[in-house]
This record gives C-alpha cells, sequence and structure tokens, in this order.
C-alpha cells in the first residue's frame, strides 16, 4: 500500500467516526447515582487514613448535570449539584481530578475529559473538603476541583445530600 493510499484510508475512517457521531450523537451517560441523606457532620477517618469529602454547591453548576471526581490513578464516582461524596486515602501526597463522560451509543462507548485536577499532601486522620467550583470567562468556563477549609465548607456541604452508587 502506498503513502497516499494509507492517508486515504485515514481519512476515510476520520469521515465514517465523524458521519457516526454527526448522526447518532453523543450524550451524557445515564446516572447509576441515588440520593442519600444530607451533610450532618464530618465523619472521622481511622487513625490510619485521610477522609475526603468531595462537594458540589449548586451556584456552581454551570451546563453540567454530572461530572465523575476521584483520585487520579482510579476510577472516578459520579457527582451531581448540590450532592457530595465521601473516599477514603492512604496518607501522604493526592491527586484528584474531575472529568466530563460521555455515551457514545453507536460506538457502545464512552469517551472522557478531565476538566479539573487538584493536588495535596494529607497526614493519616485528617479530613479533606474538595470543593468543585466553575471559573466564568467571556465566553467560556471551566470547571476547578479546589482544597477548601472545613470553616468554608461546612455551611455548604450541609445542604448537599450524600450520592450512593445504586448498582
Amino acid at each position: 500500500m502506498t503513502m497516499l493510499q494509507k492517508y486515504d484510508v485515514v481519512r476515510i475512517v476520520r469521515l465514517l467516526l465523524l458521519a457516526t457521531l454527526l448522526f447518532t450523537g453523543c450524550k451524557e451517560p445515564t446516572s447509576f447515582a441515588k440520593t442519600g441523606p444530607l451533610f450532618a457532620v464530618a465523619e472521622s477517618s481511622s487513625p490510619a487514613n485521610v477522609l475526603v469529602h468531595v462537594y458540589w454547591p449548586r451556584e456552581e453548576q454551570g451546563q453540567r448535570k454530572r461530572l465523575w471526581v476521584g483520585p487520579c490513578d482510579i476510577a472516578s464516582e459520579e457527582i451531581e449539584p448540590d450532592r457530595y461524596t465521601t473516599l477514603v486515602l492512604e496518607p501522604g501526597r493526592a491527586c484528584f481530578s474531575a472529568e466530563k463522560l460521555w455515551d457514545l451509543p453507536s460506538l457502545n462507548s464512552f469517551t472522557s475529559l478531565e476538566v479539573a485536577r487538584v493536588e495535596f499532601n494529607a497526614k493519616a486522620s485528617d479530613t479533606v473538603f474538595l470543593r468543585v467550583e466553575q471559573e466564568r470567562g467571556f465566553f467560556t468556563s471551566r470547571y476547578l476541583l479546589r482544597q477548601v477549609e472545613p470553616s468554608e465548607a461546612d455551611p455548604e456541604i450541609r445542604k448537599c445530600r450524600r450520592l450512593m452508587a445504586s448498582f
């Protein structure tokens, strides 16, 4: 196969993929989470672990109905506006990311895009609060994950309900 023929094959594959997406579309995945109780008091972690609460205040929603958040190197969990999720980590350096996910029904697949990342150090028995925020620009906006002090997080996270997997 010549170089020109290889180029044509690549172009055709790209056109087919684009046509598939245009005609069948992509959409946000179906939610598999159910709503739990309101945040009451910061749970305490075991003396050997770190407790991380990730919450998303309603005023920071923007156009997204949900994001996926979690440690950078493992699977993330779904989060919605006015909701929170709690994860337990080992002490030390930690990295959390937020992602957008889209279903691609025609390809029986999905795709994701990291939209925010935060890194922090935590000691055993620490409780960390991460806030999902939206930074608005003139034409665009972007999401951020920001570590906040418990005193700042407390009034906001008390309005949030826990998200729990329902599968």
